[in-house]
């Protein structure tokens, strides 16, 4: 995994943490939930999926999610706040937009 405190943080999520589930005999799919953006995404061209660290909460029984706005591989001071990862599989995103989530602790700090 990268060396980089953000980026081990996401890559975890992603790929060690469903491996762990599996060995455990849990099966948990990733990004099995969507959320509503609460502002626009744009980003660079790139051919692959990114993941971004997010701010999930629920109102009137809609999950919403808020990118966080640093996402340096290398930025930890918003790490404390994110508690979703959202799979971005195009450029442009409007607000009001659904996205795959995938969350990453309860309100009590506990990891889903």
């Amino acid at each position: 995994m990268s060396g980089n405190p953000a980026a081990c943080f996401v890559q975890f999520h992603v790929l060690a943490l469903p491996v762990i589930r599996k060995s455990l005999g849990m099966d948990a799919p990733l990004f099995a939930d969507h959320a509503v953006l609460a502002e626009p995404i744009r980003l660079k061209p790139v051919k692959h999926v990114r993941f971004h660290r997010a701010t999930a909460s629920l109102s009137k029984s809609q999950l919403s999610v808020l990118p966080q706005a640093g996402q340096s591989s290398g930025l930890v001071t918003g790490l404390s706040n994110v508690n979703a990862i959202i799979r971005l599989d195009k450029q442009v995103y409007e607000r009001g937009e659904h996205v795959p989530v995938l969350l990453t602790k309860t309100a009590n700090g506990r990891l889903f």
